[in-house]
C-alpha cells in the first residue's frame, strides 16, 4: 500500500499536476477561446506570457493556450500558436541568465506575437492597412493583459485572503474572461457561464462584503456578457444581488443567498 502511494506521488510530481496547476490549465484553455470581433484571440497567449514571466515555463500551460484557440478557430490560427510556441522557447532559453522587468517582459511577449501575427497574414494574404491596423491593436492587447494577468490574484486563494484594490480588479478582469471563454455551454439546459458567475458572486460576497460582492458583479456582468444586448440589465441584476448578499452574510450562507434572490 505504501509501495502504490509512493509511485502515485512520484507520478504526480513528474506531471507536475496537482490542484492550482489543474486550476490553471482550465484558466488558460478558456481564456484561449475568448475573441474580440469574431477574429482576435490574444487572450490565452497573454496569460501563458504572464504566468512564464512570473514563474516558470509550463508545457502543460502552452497546450492548454494552443488547444484553447484551436477549438474556436481550427486550422486558420496557426499564427496563434507559433506565436504562443515562440514565447515559451525564448522564456525557457533566456529566463534563466536574465531577470526581466515586468514591464520589459510584457513588450517582449507582444513584440513576439506582433511579429508572427504580421508574418502569419502576409504569408496567406497581402497585407492591407486594415490588418495592420488590427494586428497593432491585437499586439497592444496583448502587452496590457499580459500585464493584467500577472497582477492577478491566484483563483484557488480567492475568498480566503485578504484582496488589495490592484489584485481585487485583475482578478475579477481575469475571472469574467474565463467565463467569457465558456460561452453558451449548456448542460441539461442550464448555462455554465450564468451559474458560475452566481457562484463566484456569492462566495465572494459571502466571504468579502458589499464592497467586493457588488464589484464582483459589475465587473462581471460588464465583460463576461460584453456581446449580449441585454448587458445593462445583467450587470444591474448581478451587481445589485452581489451587494444585497455582502449584506446579508451575517445570516449566514443561506443569508448570502436569500440576499442574493431578493436582489434579482
Amino acid at each position: 500500500m505504501a509501495r502504490s502511494e509512493s509511485i502515485i506521488s512520484k507520478r504526480r510530481l513528474e506531471l507536475n499536476l496537482d490542484s492550482k496547476v489543474i486550476i490553471l490549465l482550465v484558466m488558460c484553455f478558456f481564456l484561449g477561446r475568448v475573441n474580440i470581433l469574431h477574429k482576435l484571440y490574444p487572450f490565452g497567449i497573454a496569460f501563458l506570457g504572464a504566468h512564464i514571466i512570473l514563474k516558470t515555463a509550463n508545457k502543460g500551460l502552452l497546450l492548454a493556450s494552443i488547444l484553447g484557440t484551436f477549438s474556436s478557430m481550427g486550422l486558420e490560427g496557426f499564427s496563434y500558436y507559433f506565436a504562443a510556441i515562440a514565447i515559451y522557447g525564448f522564456f525557457t532559453i533566456y529566463k534563466e541568465n536574465k531577470t526581466y522587468s515586468l514591464i520589459a517582459a510584457s513588450t517582449i511577449v507582444a513584440m513576439l506575437f506582433t511579429l508572427i501575427r504580421f508574418a502569419g497574414i502576409a504569408i496567406t494574404n497581402n497585407l492591407i492597412i486594415y490588418d495592420i491596423v488590427m494586428v497593432a491593436f491585437e499586439g497592444l492587447l496583448v502587452f496590457t493583459m499580459t500585464y493584467v494577468f500577472s497582477f492577478s490574484f491566484p483563483i484557488e486563494e480567492l475568498g480566503t485572503t485578504e484582496l488589495t484594490s490592484e489584485k481585487m480588479i485583475c482578478s475579477f478582469i481575469t475571472m469574467a474572461l474565463v467565463l467569457s471563454g465558456i460561452n453558451n455551454i449548456n448542460i441539461l439546459g442550464i448555462s455554465v457561464k450564468n451559474t458560475v458567475s452566481v457562484l463566484i458572486i456569492l462566495l465572494l460576497s459571502y466571504n468579502q462584503g458589499i464592497y467586493v460582492g457588488g464589484l464582483t458583479g459589475i465587473l462581471l456582468g460588464m465583460v463576461a456578457y460584453i456581446s449580449n444586448v441585454e448587458m445593462p440589465f445583467i450587470i444591474a441584476l448581478l451587481a445589485v444581488g452581489g451587494m444585497l448578499s455582502g449584506l446579508f452574510k451575517e445570516l449566514g450562507k443561506s443569508g448570502s443567498i436569500i440576499g442574493f434572490i431578493l436582489g434579482n
